[in-house]
């Protein structure tokens, strides 16, 4: 079976992006080889929840996050 399903990546990327992704994430991404993803659930500022899915390496400081509905916690 085929299924539609509301995915949708973010895309991150720049100069700083494995700093970045290191503060807003709860585990370790500067360790993630390139080509690989893994889980990871994003800290909101004030050390909560806000989402949880799969960080992707693609490579040359660019990584996809896709979130499992397509939509944060609220």
């Amino acid at each position: 079976m085929l299924y539609d399903v509301p995915e949708k990546p973010w895309q991150i990327e720049g100069p700083d992006v494995v700093p970045f992704l290191d503060r807003v994430f709860a585990r370790r991404i500067d360790n993630l080889p390139e080509g690989r993803g893994r889980y990871a659930v994003a800290c909101a500022p004030n050390g909560g929840t806000f989402m949880d899915g799969i960080l992707f390496n693609f490579g040359k400081k660019r990584y996809w996050y896709v979130q499992p509905d397509g939509w944060g916690y609220r």
